[in-house]
């Protein structure tokens, strides 16, 4: 009888004590860390789409340049009609016309 009246105010002590409390705050911290690690790969996966949808639109636009270039051989033309600057345009060419047109 001793016995259960011990476990009886041990569990009311456990139960009202700071102890729970304590691992309840610990869980709320660490879900909040998680949220926190979810949030951030997100952004990390967004920002690598955004720059290789912005790769792939220079690459399109270098290949123009290169096409436009070929046909009239006046780098002023190509790098007004492709709204480039003159020096990425120069860069554009010696980059890909030698080689054929290749990707970076």
């Amino acid at each position: 009888m001793a016995w259960i009246v011990t476990l009886i105010a041990i569990n009311l002590f456990y139960s009202n004590s700071r102890l729970k409390y304590n691992d309840q705050v610990i869980s709320s911290i660490n879900n909040r860390k998680k949220d926190k690690l979810i949030k951030k790969r997100k952004e990390e996966r967004e920002q690598r789409q955004l720059l290789k949808e912005k790769i792939r639109e220079l690459e399109t636009k270098h290949q123009a340049a290169i096409n436009y270039y070929s046909r009239n051989k006046n780098i002023k033309r190509v790098a007004k009609k492709l709204r480039l600057g003159i020096r990425e345009t120069r860069l554009v060419i010696k980059l890909y016309y030698r080689k054929g047109g290749e990707s970076l």
